[in-house]
């Protein structure tokens, strides 16, 4: 069987067999062979089917992955955000907790203070110390002796040892109110500075709740605009596959219009191989750039960090300008005092 015969195509790929086939069509045409002409005619139409369902199949498969690798570079963000946060939160209760023992240990140091110097005072205050009453009553009992009026002094001196026994008893009462009071004092103050303690890290928590909310919707944004984008570019590309053309991002391998734009329906194999490499390459950067796909997220954070910085030049430009308004009404009022 010769290479010529319309069920033998000399080379496999698609591009290669349809030029062939054109080229077999016009050559059986010129020599009046309209059967086998017939024959390559039929065959360039199943060719072109052909390269229309493995362009539509490429394009799918394509598709898909650049969904798989977007969802996927979601996952990441989330996953990494998450064990973020909770590192966050997890730093955040430890110090809490060990500021917290701190705080304990410090308090219960000085109350033990406290209580050592009480004790120190009160063993310091054993000696009866008379009072005013006691002394009066002490005196007119010695004048009552000398007096050798002893069953009178004797009464004074039962008196006496009552207001003894009485300014004791009051003065055990005033260390036990001073004791009281103090230890209450500290206790408050104490009480006081836990619950300084823990608003502080409440606060703390709640701001970090708020960031962390702030950070998901970013990423929930962020992702939601790549795939309201990828979807739109997919969309483009499926119409121009479906109409025979080259698509606007990417040179999808199984365009035969393309390669009729550059080469004409040549059989030269050499031109053949050129167009065959060029969109080998074409697939090859495009996987390349699926998989650099995963870096998106750095340019997004430094995109976002340059408008940061352009909203921060634009808040001062208009403080500038407030600042410089603010003058010029001063300026005007001390003219209107002047007048």
């Amino acid at each position: 069987m010769s290479n010529t015969e319309p069920n033998v195509i000399p080379d496999n790929d698609y591009y290669s067999q349809l030029l062939e086939s054109e080229r077999l069509l016009n050559e059986y045409a010129e020599k009046g062979d309209y059967k086998k002409a017939e024959s390559y005619k039929k065959k360039i139409k199943d060719i072109k089917i052909s390269i229309k369902k493995k362009r539509k199949k490429d394009l799918e498969k394509r598709q898909s992955i650049e969904n798989e690798n977007l969802e996927s570079n979601y996952k990441t963000e989330l996953d990494e955000l998450n064990q973020f946060w909770n590192d966050k939160f997890k730093d955040l209760e430890e110090r809490t907790q060990k500021a917290e023992e701190e705080i304990i240990e410090r308090q219960n140091k000085e109350m033990n203070d406290l209580y050592n110097l009480l004790e120190q005072e009160m063993n310091q205050e054993t000696k009866y110390r008379p009072s005013a009453e006691y002394l009066k009553l002490e005196n007119q009992e010695k004048q009552l002796v000398k007096l050798q009026r002893f069953n009178e002094a004797s009464v004074v001196r039962k008196k006496k040892e009552q207001i003894k026994v009485k300014d004791i008893e009051k003065k055990e009462k005033e260390k036990q109110l001073k004791i009281q009071k103090e230890t209450s004092y500290k206790n408050k103050r104490h009480e006081l500075e836990k619950e300084i303690l823990k608003k502080k890290f409440e606060k703390e928590l709640e701001e970090m709740k708020i960031k962390k909310i702030k950070d998901f919707e970013r990423i929930e944004k962020k992702f939601s605009n790549k795939r309201l984008d990828l979807s739109q570019q997919q969309k483009t590309e499926i119409n121009f596959n479906e109409n025979g053309k080259i698509s606007p991002r990417r040179n999808v391998r199984g365009s035969y219009s393309a390669f009729q734009n550059n080469f004409g329906t040549t059989t030269d194999p050499s031109k053949i191989n050129i167009y065959n490499n060029t969109n080998n390459n074409t697939n090859n950067n495009f996987n390349n750039n699926i998989v650099e796909g995963n870096n998106e997220s750095e340019v997004d954070n430094n995109k976002e960090n340059i408008d940061n910085n352009n909203n921060l030049n634009e808040e001062e430009g208009i403080e500038k300008i407030n600042s410089k308004k603010e003058n010029i009404e001063k300026d005007d009022n001390e003219i209107k005092n002047d007048e």
